[in-house]
């Protein structure tokens, strides 16, 4: 015999619902007012919401913990103007070879590890170093995507400077968003501050940060 399943499926769906229905659907007793039936309160659970809502808590309970993260330098709060950028110690990246001795983009791969110290601060330098030296001696190191993965480890370790918010407030907005206020912050963070201008314009014109904040090795 042949069954339609689509009809059987709303022929059982049907009767789910009406069997809901009639389980709903239950005679009244003599009160409805749980106050005045003490085995309707009784029956309460104890973790029901009630109209008081879900913010408001019952007396004697405490309210639950919640931890919000907030991005350092956009919240609204007095924030200092400037950062500690000092490392203990800068690194250079006088150990960074190419696996079996060569690859074809290493020279200029080379040249961006040295030349991090030149345009980013000195903490976001160290740790782009240090992500290129990760990658010292593997295919990693070969491959072109290093350049943008270190330097947005280098972003990343930058303090946010609070005076790069109303730049980017307005990158932010030209860009209708695709760049977000706090990424363009650690972007021009990291970097020294003679090329922020520089830099500003240059996100604010193609919307991306780690194009341009790389490309500060040619200049």
């Amino acid at each position: 015999m042949d069954i339609d399943r689509s009809r059987f499926m709303l022929l059982t769906a049907s009767l789910a619902a009406a069997c809901n229905q009639s389980q709903v659907a239950q005679p009244s007793t003599p009160s409805d007012d749980p106050g005045s039936n003490p085995a309707l309160v009784a029956a309460e659970p104890s973790g029901r919401a009630t109209d008081a809502g879900p913010d408001e808590t019952r007396d004697g309970e405490s309210p639950p913990s919640v931890w919000l993260e907030i991005p350092p330098g956009s919240q609204d709060v007095s924030a200092p103007t400037s950062c500690d950028e000092s490392p203990p110690q800068l690194m250079t990246c006088r150990n960074l070879e190419a696996p079996a001795g060569h690859c074809e983009s290493f020279d200029d791969t080379f040249r961006l590890c040295n030349s991090f110290p030149a345009f980013l601060q000195p903490r976001p330098a160290n740790a782009a170093i240090e992500c290129m030296l990760e990658q010292s001696g593997s295919q990693g190191i070969c491959s072109w995507r290093v350049w943008n993965d270190c330097t947005q480890v280098g972003m990343q370790a930058a303090c946010i400077e609070a005076d790069t918010r109303a730049t980017c407030d307005t990158v932010s907005s030209s860009c209708g968003g695709s760049v977000e206020t706090f990424t363009c912050q650690r972007a021009l963070s990291a970097i020294r501050p003679r090329h922020r201008a520089s830099a500003a314009a240059c996100i604010q014109e193609f919307c991306e940060t780690d194009f341009c904040i790389t490309d500060l090795s040619h200049r």
